[in-house]
């Protein structure tokens, strides 16, 4: 019964999205209802307790609480997931290179795995005009620049921007630079050799040559454009961009409804893509202080934005194994 609230709290529902605790322990219940008409035990035990107890299983409970505490999360962010990536990339395979989709769909890409923040690589809301981004504390361009990207083909030979676009199958790595971190800090992406399109390679690729096409090999020029549609002028990505494409995204994966759902579309934003990365990785089985390292958080508030669950369960599993090896158990 926990594993299968741990199922229902990860979206697997009739709905296909995520649901509040107090329905899961609708679903838990009437699943008990069910068992217990087929079960040949005359006690009438409620499989969601304890033998004697009259509370719910301590497995059950700490499931139930840990999908309350993500459930009353102020301002919480639903995370970008791999299959929303899938879904989207394949929406904008037809759009033109220029767009605002096919620059959308390489920029979450590489900032799903890198982990970054909205204003490492996009504008604020009202910000997309191209002579008008976010700066920083020194007064240059808050977002990635061309200076920030470095490529390396084997050995870690070092390629010109030019060299690595005539010649991108060369490219074996991406090195990537913070200029406001301390001591810039910096970020090595490797090629995915398993599934091309989450290669992220190929979208720093593509991220650089749209760039280069729109303004040469000009520094302290924000890397995230794209030309509009209906005025063909150059625009920044901005905050508004994101948030639209995501919840476009949530909403057909998720069928969720424009009114019925609309706090829950609400929470696809900019910030959906660093809890997207704190989500994937903790599934992956991440230990703590990796994540903290590897996604660049000063702290361990990571924590609020990720459901526990995986992680139970697969505790859970080890417990019940380990327990079978007992003599009389």
């Amino acid at each position: 019964m926990a594993s299968y609230a741990a199922h229902l709290g990860t979206g697997h529902t009739l709905s296909a999205r995520l649901v509040k605790v107090g329905t899961i322990k609708t679903y838990i219940a009437a699943a008990a209802s069910l068992c217990m008409a087929f079960d040949d035990d005359s006690s009438g035990r409620d499989p969601r307790k304890m033998l004697g107890e009259s509370n719910l299983s301590p497995p059950l409970n700490r499931v139930c609480d840990e999908l309350k505490r993500w459930e009353d999360i102020p301002d919480r962010r639903e995370p970008w997931t791999v299959a929303l990536q899938l879904l989207f990339q394949t929406n904008a395979a037809d759009a033109v290179w220029s767009s605002k989709e096919a620059v959308l769909s390489d920029w979450f890409g590489v900032i799903q795995l890198a982990g970054g923040r909205r204003g490492e690589w996009a504008q604020d809301r009202g910000r997309g005009l191209i002579t008008n981004p976010d700066l920083n504390a020194r007064g240059d361009p808050a977002a990635f620049c061309l200076q920030d990207i470095n490529f390396f083909a084997s050995g870690k030979k070092k390629l010109t921007v030019a060299q690595a676009l005539a010649t991108p199958k060369a490219v074996e790595t991406v090195l990537l630079k913070w200029r406001m971190q301390k001591n810039g800090e910096e970020k090595q992406f490797s090629r995915n050799e398993d599934d091309p399109k989450l290669c992220v390679i190929l979208k720093w690729i593509n991220i650089v040559r749209r760039f280069v096409k729109f303004f040469g090999y000009k520094h302290n020029v924000p890397m995230a454009v794209y030309r509009h549609d209906d005025t063909n002028n150059l625009c920044y990505i901005s905050s508004a961009d994101i948030e639209d494409g995501m919840q476009r995204t949530a909403i057909e994966l998720y069928e969720l409804d424009t009114q019925r759902d609309k706090d829950d579309i609400k929470r696809f934003s900019a910030h959906s893509l660093r809890v997207g990365a704190c989500v994937i990785l903790q599934a992956l089985g991440f230990q703590d202080h990796q994540i903290q390292q590897l996604l660049r958080w000063k702290s361990d508030k990571w924590r609020t934005y990720t459901r526990n669950l995986f992680i139970m369960t697969k505790k859970h599993n080890r417990a019940v194994f380990e327990a079978s090896k007992m003599p009389n158990f």
